[in-house]
């Protein structure tokens, strides 16, 4: 096949996924605790997945094991410092509530 004809292919395929994915958000006027918790997970799991397959495994591939690993933790202290550094919301406006914790979960990943 001609590759604009593949690339629309994959484009639309994508769109349609992220669109069943936005479904919920649209039916669901509250989901419930549990509904969250399964796309959060379900989201994490895909993030995952990605980032080895695409990202992580090619990077080995290409420059050995030491660049990625560099990045990995270059990019793990660039997070911790501006945890650090960046106010957080509930210094502003208050504590996340009894959900606290899964929140923080939720924002890091």
């Amino acid at each position: 096949m001609e590759p604009l004809i593949l690339a629309a292919l994959g484009g639309a395929l994508t769109t349609a996924f992220n669109a069943a994915g936005a479904l919920p958000v649209l039916l669901l006027k509250t989901p419930s605790r549990k509904v969250l918790d399964v796309g959060l997970g379900f989201a994490a799991g895909v993030m995952m997945a990605a980032s080895f397959t695409s990202l992580l495994l090619p990077g080995i591939e290409m420059g050995g094991l030491l660049p990625p690993l560099l990045g990995f933790l270059l990019g793990a202290t660039s997070i911790t410092v501006a945890d650090r550094l960046v106010p957080h919301m509930h210094e502003i406006k208050g504590v996340e509530g009894v959900y606290a914790e899964r929140l923080k979960a939720a924002v890091l990943f």
